[in-house]
């Protein structure tokens, strides 16, 4: 996929998740603020983090929706946990209510975005389980 094809994607896939303002998610250059921008090295795509002209994490993959999903999850991130601090419960862990919304959020992309959200999830809490004692 080039650029267009990517914007294009993430720009559909944001209007049926709700996020409000896709075009602050796809960059494809460096900007001074931290937020991530898009590059195309060595055939990946890669979704870089900088601030001020300081490179602090680099994601890469071959599979544009990879890169995709991980473009759509800083979207969907932000509006799942909205919903879990205006939803927050005494007793349990937040991530009950966030990882549940964040799954909702991703399932109204369509199945394939679902699954790679759930796998996200699985993962998180196979190496942090839920801990509702806290």
């Amino acid at each position: 996929m080039d650029s267009k094809e990517i914007k294009d994607a993430i720009f559909s896939l944001a209007e049926k998740v709700g996020i409000k303002y896709p075009y602050r998610l796809v960059r494809f250059g460096p900007s001074s603020d931290g937020e991530p921008y898009i590059e195309f090295a060595f055939n990946e795509y890669c979704l870089v983090y900088s601030e001020r002209g300081v490179e602090f994490d680099r994601k890469k993959t071959q599979d544009p929706d990879v890169l995709i999903f991980w473009i759509l999850d800083i979207g969907v991130s932000e509006i799942a946990m909205e919903y879990e601090l205006k939803n927050r419960l005494d007793g349990v862990d937040f991530r009950r209510i966030y990882f549940d919304k964040y799954l909702e959020i991703f399932s109204l992309a369509g199945e394939k975005w679902k699954i790679m959200a759930q796998e996200k999830v699985e993962e998180i809490l196979l190496n942090h389980p839920y801990r509702d004692d806290i």
